[in-house]
């Protein structure tokens, strides 16, 4: 989604999802990360809202709020993440 104004693109917004299955063995330990009972407890899961807007030809900044879903973790981590991208480019020329 873009949205102009005095046919200038002033913000652009796009939305990224991906799914990831794991294809490491599976531990016999019950208390390791990676001791699979199904195939569900393989599944990793992100989304991410990309916005970015474009100040002049020498200044851009982009800001990426992103999620992450772990069907699967080790005793005490968390299945959900919520993480912050900042980036920029700036020209001197």
């Amino acid at each position: 989604m873009e949205h102009t104004v005095d046919n200038r693109i002033s913000v652009s917004i796009a939305f990224f999802g991906s799914t990831t299955v794991s294809a490491m063995g599976a531990a016999e330990n019950k208390q390791s990360a990676a001791s699979f009972t199904g195939f569900s407890d393989r599944l990793c899961h992100v989304t991410q809202l990309i916005i970015a807007r474009k100040f002049s030809s020498k200044l851009s900044l982009t800001v990426v709020p992103s999620y992450l879903h772990r069907n699967y973790i080790a005793y005490n981590d968390q299945n959900d993440l919520f993480a912050l991208g900042i980036g920029g480019r700036g020209q001197s020329q």
